[in-house]
Formats: structure tokens, sequence, C-alpha cells
């Protein structure tokens, strides 16, 4: 992604792990409505050629029934025991399709997903597709859908409302609507004409906005520390569109059906706000206080200020209802509480 050397070179900026990157001024949400938030800890996947509908099908928790140029699909690929080895976003690009998903997850998906490829004469390799996102947290992303989509497509309605999973095209590439508070921006060039159209909106803002966006939203990623740890529903994606019950058989189907209807989730996902100096990492295990089995991990965090974090936490009931928990072993304890997640109060996509 070497372009996003020459697109930031005008803002000072340091790279750290996994592709996240922190500006030397990041605006707060108090100082601009919107904010530009370049991915650069994603990356994108093209599948093309062969039938990579009828491989994806047979291989991912989504229905590929569902997607189309206009809507994308959120999914997981999973283990024969159920546990997600990564999840996605799918888009289509014309004859291809498009899978998004954080840096550090992209050769899980590789090998896994090269295994069958030459089965359906598919081609998967990673892509120079560039890859944005615009949040709102003060401001209105129908504001901001208008402001980039209305400029390409004028002889539709002059105003958008945010509709999840739609897709809409912009002069410069596609407008992804995740959710009613965020959405993505790709380019089809990762030109300064595209780019300072976005910028001339919102100065880009660090990774950790847009963590902070998923937080909120209650969309969690899977990463590189968390392979193979989660089943879909302890991240709620039965919530999201991303599990398919009615499509039929796929890897770790069997598993991930059975919990839904004969079995007890006994880890689920919250969100969690505590005060700690430097947020905990992805995989961190939690403990309640004094006790030497874990009560769930650290699914993804951020910080807010500099001594306080919010962060999506698999755990048990016990460690859901407890004032404090250990973030890792040895630590102190940790003052916690509760937050609302948006996905509690979304009805099971089980059909």
């Amino acid at each position: 992604m070497m372009y996003w050397q020459d697109l930031l070179s005008e803002y000072p900026h340091t790279c750290h792990s996994e592709g996240a990157i922190q500006f030397s001024h990041q605006p707060t949400p108090t100082e601009t409505a919107l904010q530009l938030i370049p991915r650069t800890d994603l990356t994108v996947l093209r599948a093309s050629g062969g039938d990579w509908r009828k491989m994806l099908q047979g291989q991912t928790t989504c229905d590929l029934a569902d997607l189309s140029e206009q809507r994308s699909v959120p999914g997981a690929l999973c283990t024969p025991k159920g546990r997600m080895i990564a999840n996605f976003r799918l888009l289509q690009d014309g004859e291809d399709a498009l899978l998004i998903t954080p840096c550090s997850t992209e050769s899980l998906l590789l090998d896994a997903l090269g295994k069958f490829a030459p089965f359906f004469k598919v081609t998967l390799a990673p892509t120079d597709l560039p890859l944005l996102a615009t949040v709102t947290h003060t401001g209105s992303l129908a504001d901001a859908l208008t402001t980039l989509a209305g400029k390409s497509a004028r002889s539709q309605p002059n105003t958008y409302e945010p509709d999840v999973n739609q897709v809409l095209a912009w002069p410069h590439g596609k407008l992804i609507v995740i959710s009613e508070h965020q959405l993505w921006v790709t380019m089809d060039q990762p030109d300064q004409t595209a780019w300072q159209a976005l910028t001339a909106l919102a100065a880009p803002v660090g990774t950790s906005a847009a963590t902070l966006a998923d937080i909120r939203d209650g969309l969690a990623w899977v990463t590189a520390a968390t392979s193979d740890e989660f089943i879909p529903q302890m991240l709620a994606l039965h919530r999201t569109g991303a599990v398919s019950f009615k499509k039929g058989c796929y890897t770790g189907q069997e598993v991930v059906a059975r919990m839904q209807y004969l079995g007890k989730l006994k880890r689920q996902l919250y969100r969690l706000a505590f005060e700690l100096a430097e947020a905990p990492a992805a995989g961190t295990p939690c403990y309640l206080p004094g006790a030497r089995q874990n009560c769930g991990h650290v699914v993804m965090s951020a910080a807010v200020s500099d001594s306080a974090a919010e962060a999506l936490v698999v755990l048990t009931e016990e460690g859901a209802a407890s004032p404090t928990l250990c973030f890792g072993d040895d630590a102190d304890e940790t003052a916690v509480s509760l937050l609302p997640l948006p996905l509690a109060e979304l009805p099971d996509t089980t059909d």
C-alpha cells in the first residue's frame, strides 16, 4: 500500500503495528463532526475467475445470495469446530469479489481459502484497492452520504438515508454504509484528486478513531491474536447478517447451528468502559479478582482519553456482572462499567 505514503505526505504521522497510524495532530470529535480515517489497518483480497460464489458459499458463514453491486455482506470463515479464523466484509466489484479484513488476518484467510481456490479455478490475491472510512460522531451520516453520493447521482433524490450494507457510487469509487454512524469509502484510483475531495470534507484522523467507532457500533473484528478463539455468536455476528442459518452447509456450520438452536452461549460480547493508561491489546485474557481461570478475552479496545478506554470483550455472565476485572495475567484490578451495545437490541437473524 505504497500509495498511502503519497496521499499522507502532507500529514505528519506515525505508523504502528498491523497498519495502524497516528497523526501528529488528531482532531477530537468536538472539533469536527465528520472524521476521515485512512484504513491502513485493513487489507483487501480479490477473488476472481472461476466460480468464486460457489467457493465462498460453501466455506463462509454468509449467504452469497445477499451480495450484489448494491449490497455488501459481512461474514466469517470458520474452522470445522466452528471457531472463526477471520471475519470480513464482502463486496462485489464487477465480476470479482473483494474480501476486506484486518491486515493481521490476511495470510490466515489466504491460507484457508487458498486450499479450495484451485478446485473452483479461483484466483485469490491481495489487491491495492484503497480503502478509507468516514465516521461521524457529532454530525449526520445522512448528510455525509448526500454530500458524497449526491455529486454522482444528480438524477436521484437530494438526500440519502443510511441503509446498512448499501453500496452507492461517488465520483471516485464506492460508498459502503457500515452502520448508522459509519461509512467506508473506496477509491478507484489512489490519486490526489480523490483524496482532496475527501479531505475537503474532513481532516484525517488516526486508526484508533475507527476502532472506537467499531466498538461503539458493536462491530467486532477477529485479529491474529484472537483467531480460532470465538464462535460467531460470541461476537454477535448472528445479529449483523454475517451468519446465515438457511443457506446450507459450510465449514463449521454444524457447530454454529447447534449453538444457535440447541446450545447455551456461555460467553457473550459486551462493551466496557474503564480507566487505564494503556488500552489492553486484543486477545488479552480477563480475570475475576483472585481467579486463576480467565472469564473472557478482550476483542478490541481503544483509548478515549489519556486515562480512559472502551473495549469489546467476550465474557461469562459472572465476568460481565463484576464491578472490577483484571486485564492480563498478574494485572491489578480495574473498575469497569457496562455500556450499551447496539447489537443487544437487535433481533437474532435466525430464519
